[in-house]
């Protein structure tokens, strides 16, 4: 996995031998703004491609940071909606607080119906990462 970004909020990692992106938010999030929060999104969403990957692995378990529901549409609409016909696999690793895990799930339901790949959600790492390398 080759470091593609990294800051206070975000890593994200790129493997482009087996077609995937890494992203995991950090403890910091707590502290995020919604202005930190959207270029964010678009450093995932433009990471994803720019490299053509078709895997993409959310870590969440260190989210702490809820998304109003304005940003979810945003992030959703203008985002992640340029996934659909790229990506074959998500693998989602829920926040371990319960409000951001709301928010996460709400940002990728707003496009469920157009999203043309296969999702999932995991508590664990391990199996979040064994489903979306089989």
């Amino acid at each position: 996995m080759e470091l593609v970004f990294e800051d206070d909020f975000l890593k994200i990692t790129v493997s482009n031998d087996k077609s995937l992106t890494y992203f995991e938010w950090k403890d910091e999030t707590e502290y995020m703004k919604v202005e930190q929060f959207v270029p964010l999104c678009e450093k995932i969403m433009n990471t994803v491609l720019d490299n053509s990957t078709t895997l993409l692995f959310e870590n969440c378990k260190k989210l702490n940071f809820p998304v109003p529901p304005d940003v979810q549409e945003l992030v959703a609409t203008q985002m992640i909606s340029q996934f659909s016909g790229k990506l074959t696999k998500l693998a989602h690793v829920y926040s371990e607080d319960l409000v951001s895990r709301l928010s996460q799930e709400q940002i990728w339901a707003e496009n469920k119906e157009e999203n043309n790949f296969e999702e999932k959600y995991f508590i664990s790492l391990e199996d979040a990462q064994a489903w979306i390398l089989e």
